[in-house]
C-alpha cells in the first residue's frame, strides 16, 4: 500500500504536466472560466479538476452543487480598479490562483488586515496585489473581492478542511494561522494524538462545533461531485450563516509532503487506496 504523501506526488505529476493523456493542454487549469449549466460541460477531459484551482470556478462549481458560497463584490484584473468607495466595510481580497493561504487578504472596519494585523491603505492593498502576482509568477493573476464570512469583530472564522476519501470525510483539521498550529479529528471529533505533520505543532483542541453535521454533509457532497478517490474540501462555518464553501485542494501539503509521519502516511493512504473502511 502506497504511502499518503506517494499517492499526492502522483496525483500532482497526473493534473499538472503539460499534456494529459487526452491530449488536452494544461490550458483548461485558470484562464478557463465560463459559465457552464451541465456538469458534462465541466468535464472536459480526465483532468477537468484542474479548472476548480481558479477560485471563481470552484465558487461556481460549489454553487452549482447547491452549496453556500461567500457572496462575490467585484472580479477584475487590474488592482487599481477596485471599487473601494462600494464595498462593505468588511471583505476578503485573493487571488483567483493563490495557494496555501498566502494571498488573501482579509480585511474589516475599512482599513484592518486581519490577517497580518496591521492598518492597510488602498494604495498597499494594490501594491500587495501585485507582489503576489510576483509570487504566484503570472502578472494578469485574477482578482478576487468577497463576502468576509463569519463576524469582523471575532476576527477570521475557523478553517475546517476535510480529508475526503471516495466521497467520505474521514479525517479534518482546524488550521489556527495565528498560533501556526493544526489540529487533527477524526469525523466524529475523537482528536487524533498520533503526530501527522510534523511542520506545524498541535493546536489547541476545541469542542465540538454544533454545525459539524452539517459541514459533514456540505463535504461529501462536493467531494461525491469532484469524482476522484481523494479531495481536500475547505469550508467555514459561522453559526450565523452554516457551512460555506472555501475551495477545493487537489494536493495539500504540496510543498511540504516530506513532514507527514510514517502513521499519517499508513493511515490516510489506506483510505485512498481502499473504499469502504
Amino acid at each position: 500500500m502506497r504511502a499518503f504523501a506517494d499517492l499526492i506526488r502522483a496525483r500532482q505529476s497526473e493534473l499538472w504536466s503539460a499534456i494529459t493523456q487526452s491530449g488536452h493542454p494544461q490550458v483548461c487549469e485558470h484562464e478557463l472560466r465560463t459559465r457552464f449549466d451541465d456538469f458534462a460541460h465541466w468535464k472536459c477531459c480526465p483532468q477537468w479538476h484542474r479548472k476548480l484551482s481558479h477560485k471563481l470556478n470552484a465558487k461556481e462549481f460549489a454553487a452549482k452543487c447547491g452549496v453556500r458560497v461567500a457572496n462575490l463584490y467585484w472580479y477584475g484584473t487590474d488592482p487599481a480598479a477596485i471599487p473601494f468607495d462600494t464595498l462593505p466595510t468588511s471583505y476578503v481580497i485573493k487571488l483567483s490562483n493563490g495557494a496555501n493561504s498566502e494571498q488573501v487578504i482579509p480585511v474589516r472596519n475599512g482599513t484592518f488586515d486581519v490577517l497580518k494585523e496591521r492598518h492597510i491603505s488602498h494604495t498597499t492593498i494594490e501594491q500587495t496585489l501585485n507582489e503576489m502576482r510576483g509570487v504566484v509568477a503570472d502578472p494578469n493573476a485574477g482578482i478576487i473581492v468577497e463576502e468576509f464570512i463569519g463576524s469582523a469583530e471575532e476576527g477570521l472564522p475557523h478553517d475546517y478542511k476535510f480529508f475526503c476519501f471516495h466521497g467520505v470525510a474521514k479525517v479534518l483539521y482546524v488550521c489556527d494561522r495565528h498560533r501556526n498550529t493544526l489540529t487533527w479529528y477524526d469525523r466524529d471529533w475523537n482528536l487524533i494524538r498520533d503526530p501527522m505533520h510534523t511542520m506545524r505543532n498541535f493546536g489547541p483542541t476545541e469542542e465540538r462545533p454544533i454545525n459539524l453535521e452539517a459541514m459533514l454533509e456540505t463535504a461529501e457532497l462536493l467531494a461525491r461531485s469532484y469524482e476522484f478517490p481523494f479531495v481536500r474540501i475547505d469550508i467555514y462555518c459561522p453559526q450565523d450563516v452554516g457551512p460555506t464553501f472555501g475551495e477545493f485542494t487537489h494536493t495539500p501539503f504540496g510543498d511540504s509532503l516530506d513532514f507527514f509521519t510514517p502513521f499519517a502516511n499508513k493511515w490516510l493512504g489506506q483510505f485512498w487506496e481502499r473504499s469502504g473502511i
